[in-house]
């Protein structure tokens, strides 16, 4: 039985983290899963601006979340960013890491954020990433009707296909598999859940 047990919310107290909130609050009520809000603090350089303390942020910060039954662990690491969050995804066991995304722009680090792109690039958990959410809808108007999973039909794309067959079933949400082929000819086949819709490009 596909379950989330707990989710881990990098956050850094700016809007972006505010507008993904509402995301992470939906996700970790409808499995009923701990929420570990992570923020890590960069070692300073000669020219960075220390600031507030991250204490002074939490408080307002957890106002963001409607449902005061959920289980929230504040976490406070210090380190580079990416590397802290997937060294604690992992050390604390997470089953998800939730983080924002920011910018617009032609380089992958402009589109996603550099830190967004070092953790979908060496986390080995799933990571989901928002895509420039513009305003904050309240949880309860947050649903997941339909996923899509993207497999190039190597051996590897059957965990992230059976992570999505899961999480789809749990949401009672449809399901499209998508596997967008070049000239060369394809070199293995991956069986879809029953239920599955198949979509080609």
């Amino acid at each position: 039985m596909f379950k989330l047990r707990r989710i881990l919310f990098p956050v850094d107290f700016s809007e972006r983290s505010d507008k993904a909130a509402p995301y992470v609050d939906a996700l970790a009520t409808r499995f009923d899963a701990g929420l570990i809000l992570l923020h890590v603090v960069q070692p300073p350089t000669y020219n960075t601006f220390l600031g507030d303390a991250p204490g002074s942020h939490w408080e307002s910060f957890g106002r963001l979340f409607s449902d005061h039954r959920l289980r929230i662990q504040h976490l406070t690491q210090h380190g580079e960013v990416a590397s802290k969050i997937v060294e604690c995804a992992g050390s604390l066991d997470a089953d998800l890491i939730m983080m924002p995304t920011h910018g617009l722009g032609a380089y992958r680090r402009l589109i996603i954020g550099s830190n967004t792109a070092k953790v979908l690039h060496d986390s080995a958990r799933p990571v989901w990433t928002s895509a420039h959410i513009q305003d904050f809808p309240a949880p309860s108007k947050v649903a997941c009707d339909h996923v899509v999973c993207a497999v190039d039909l190597r051996p590897s794309s059957a965990v992230a296909l059976q992570w999505a067959a899961g999480f789809a079933g749990a949401c009672h949400a449809q399901l499209t598999l998508v596997h967008v082929t070049t000239n060369s000819p394809r070199r293995g086949r991956i069986a879809a859940p029953r239920s599955a819709n198949r979509c080609r490009d």
